[in-house]
């Protein structure tokens, strides 16, 4: 469950800070569609090292 929660809150964090930007620069879809591929891609990054501890394939 945790894991989870991280990966939706990187995501929600990326797409916050993308749509922040966007109304400070009215740049509108620019910033929050690329950071929220970053969140994404963050969440993703911090589920396979929660299921990977830096280790090999499993034997």
């Amino acid at each position: 469950m945790g894991v989870g929660s991280q990966m939706v809150a990187a995501t929600f964090l990326g797409a916050g800070i993308g749509w922040w930007l966007d109304e400070l620069t009215g740049m509108s879809p620019l910033f929050l569609v690329i950071f929220f591929m970053l969140g994404s891609a963050a969440g993703f990054i911090s589920v396979y090292r929660a299921f990977h501890d830096g280790e090999g394939p499993p034997s």
